[in-house]
């Protein structure tokens, strides 16, 4: 188990990014990109975790380990320069996204809601803020604030960063489930029946109402199930998205695709997405911090 003691320097490192961040949002979007992207290559409170990465990236059958790893810290310095940005630029963050999956409009324009499942990535707070300023009122499903190990240091930024979020939610908001279950899936259900589009962090299953065992790149752990059952028995549609930063590009590739899970293994095909993906963006997932530990 992680120690506070060994958590205090990670949030040291991270509120150094906060304001760094902050030192930099008057400069030209793009500028400000690079500055954060360089400054997380030797800042970044995970820059000290390349040989957890690198395990990671063996199971993924990476032969060098290297770009991957920095790829993935210049992500983490995009993540905090659009924390900054959320409350009053998200429209110049839209206008990053510059390829679209066919299924990214057809999630837009569902007329009853959905659910979208995604995976935790330094883009993810990005995509539920473009999902909402698309028209969909969403419901972002998440555990309670105080549960992040980092809440005795970092609390009232979270909630800002939620805050900040969910003013582009179109009246929705975070939906914390903390139990007990049949109250969470009660709550999941009245959004369904409102027409909401739900967004579900799918990866692991801390604190779930249900949860099922899947298999990633060999690994097998437990992911929850019990939002995504709801929503097959409602017969809502559902969908795998996630956001990939191209600097070739310079925007973001909005990955989405319609799922259609099985009764016998609702999960599967969320897992088999995120494969797909992996393979071919490694840096993607932050799950490289906590794979190790999750094994069954």
């Amino acid at each position: 188990m992680t120690t506070q003691a060994a958590l205090a320097p990670l949030a040291r490192d991270y509120l150094n990014m906060l304001r760094l961040a902050r030192w930099t949002q008057r400069l030209p979007l793009a500028w400000q990109y690079r500055a954060l992207a360089r400054a997380a290559e030797s800042r970044s409170p995970y820059r000290h975790s390349a040989d957890r990465y690198a395990r990671y990236a063996q199971r993924l059958g990476l032969a060098d380990a290297a770009p991957s790893w920095r790829n993935a810290l210049r992500n983490q310095g995009l993540f905090f320069a659009n924390l900054s940005r959320f409350r009053a630029d998200a429209a110049r963050l839209d206008a990053l996204v510059c390829r679209r999956d066919p299924a990214w409009d057809e999630l837009k324009a569902e007329p009853g809601g959905a659910l979208v499942l995604t995976f935790h990535h330094e883009f993810h707070h990005l995509l539920f803020v473009l999902l909402g300023r698309a028209g969909r009122k969403l419901r972002v499903i998440a555990a309670p604030e105080e549960n992040s190990p980092l809440a005795p240091w970092l609390l009232p930024h979270i909630h800002r960063q939620h805050r900040d979020c969910a003013a582009h939610f179109r009246g929705g908001d975070y939906l914390f489930l903390d139990g007990p279950p049949q109250r969470d899936a009660m709550a999941v259900t009245r959004a369904f029946a409102a027409g909401e589009t739900l967004l579900s962090l799918h990866d692991f299953s801390a604190g779930a109402m249900r949860s099922e065992v899947i298999s990633l790149f060999g690994q097998r752990f437990a992911a929850p199930s019990g939002v995504l059952e709801i929503a097959m028995r409602l017969e809502k549609p559902i969908y795998f998205a996630a956001l990939i930063w191209s600097w070739r590009d310079f925007g973001y590739h909005a990955k989405t695709m319609r799922l259609t899970p099985s009764a016998e293994a609702p999960l599967a095909a969320y897992a088999l997405a995120m494969e797909s993906l992996l393979q071919d963006f490694p840096a993607a997932w932050n799950g490289w911090q906590w794979l190790d530990d999750l094994g069954l």
